[in-house]
């Protein structure tokens, strides 16, 4: 996993900005065909709620992004909730 820091968007909108977020990308043989072969696991505090099934963005800080779902809800952890965004479209390289 790939530690990295993010933005959540929905639309245009930031939803949670600056997190930390453990970025893991699948082999592509790994990966049913409907499935874009990453996801992402984010801890944030407690003040922050992502639906389950919701659509929304992350933005990383050098420049990828990439849709994802929100996969359930999250796993508290002392005082913290551990969310996981799977990939639902491909993480797109920064443009030059």
């Amino acid at each position: 996993m790939e530690e990295v820091e993010a933005t959540i968007l929905d639309g245009d909108t930031e939803v949670v900005p600056d997190v930390a977020i453990s970025l893991d990308s699948l082999a592509v043989a790994d990966s049913p065909p409907d499935y874009s072969g990453w996801h992402a696991h984010v801890l944030m505090p407690l003040s922050y709620v992502l639906a389950p099934g919701k659509e929304l963005r992350v933005r990383l800080a050098d420049g990828r992004s990439g849709p994802v779902m929100v996969s359930g809800p999250p796993v508290i952890e002392g005082g913290q909730a551990l969310y996981v965004l799977d990939g639902i479209g491909p993480l797109s390289e920064p443009t030059a």
